[in-house]
């Protein structure tokens, strides 16, 4: 049975839950959207880690990509917070997809997993 890990971070800390985009709504204490993409070239572990985020009331999925070059695509529009990457995929790999990310949005956070 294969294990899932985290393998690599962008490198910058996680924000504390304190930290802006994470404070809660000033009259109603709700906790503000944590904005979700997940890019996976298997779709039913993409399909499964979208039906494990529909269940968590502060994380608003903005996208879904089967590649690199997909997320790299969706970047733009969907403005996500967190990527959840998978390493091995083809077209454009996890890892590159994470560089080229990051440059482009120091911002974004990527967590990526992988199956071995």
């Amino acid at each position: 049975m294969p294990e899932t890990a985290i393998l690599y971070t962008t490198g910058h800390p996680a924000p504390p839950l304190s930290a802006p985009g994470r404070q809660d709504h000033p009259t109603t204490g709700a906790t503000t959207m944590i904005r979700l993409m997940v890019v996976d070239d298997h779709a039913i572990v993409r399909r499964g880690l979208v039906r494990v985020v529909e269940t968590a009331p502060d994380i608003e999925l903005v996208g879904t990509a089967a590649n690199g070059i997909e997320a790299l695509h969706l970047l733009t529009r969907s403005r996500p917070d967190v990527v959840l990457m998978d390493i091995g995929m083809p077209v454009l790999d996890g890892v590159g997809a994470t560089r080229l990310i990051v440059d482009h949005d120091p911002q974004v956070r990527v967590v990526v997993l992988t199956g071995s």
